[in-house]
């Protein structure tokens, strides 16, 4: 029964999935200007050793998931204030895909290119410049092995919005993407404009 239970569960989740409205605009950017952001936090490599450090914030599930980064070559970066876990980025290498916003918005990863992603602060610790410093910090460990790095943001996600842009990453490709009942539209946005009207409802 209680297999059966599990199955119905997961049926129910996937219907009402496919029942909500997704709309967002999402942008990629590409590293143009590295910045020498300085933070009070100390930023440290994830390894083995120290991969378990975020359950004092994260659910096993995501740890979890860290550990399977880990063991697939992705590059973690971890920041702690005053001791204590604060932040994590992950970096993925291509070639491969993933999707930059939920399961939308597909970003195809070539040999020689990579994508920083599943980056969070926690609550307490933020507005100390932790991520854009480990932006910082990883563009200067591995800009010169690849030819592209990327990272993504959706525009109304002020705070990565603007550690991306303070880190000195520029807005490369802006998408809209509309979904509902298992139907996807994607509309192609100006970049211009997104900046524009991301500078008009917020002072960066």
């Amino acid at each position: 029964i209680s297999k059966i239970l599990i199955k119905l569960k997961k049926l129910l989740v996937k219907v009402l999935n496919r029942l909500k409205s997704y709309h967002a605009v999402v942008i990629t950017f590409e590293p143009s200007n590295p910045k020498n952001v300085m933070t009070k936090a100390e930023i440290k490599l994830v390894n083995w050793e120290n991969v378990d450090d975020a359950l004092t914030y994260e659910p096993k599930e995501k740890v979890k998931a860290f550990h399977s980064f880990l063991g697939k070559g992705d590059l973690g970066y971890y920041g702690y204030l005053d001791g204590e876990f604060a932040h994590r980025s992950w970096v993925t290498f291509g070639p491969g895909k993933i999707n930059q916003w939920h399961h939308f918005v597909p970003l195809t990863l070539k040999e020689g290119e990579a994508v920083i992603h599943w980056c969070e602060t926690t609550p307490k610790a933020r507005g100390f410049n932790i991520y854009p410093a480990v932006l910082n910090k990883i563009v200067c460990d591995i800009g010169d092995q690849f030819e592209k790095i990327y990272i993504f943001t959706t525009r109304d996600n002020v705070g990565s919005f603007k550690g991306i842009l303070k880190a000195g990453f520029i807005p490369v490709n802006a998408v809209e993407v509309y979904a509902f009942m298992g139907i996807t539209i994607y509309k192609t946005k100006k970049v211009e404009k997104v900046i524009y009207e991301f500078n008009r409802a917020n002072t960066i």
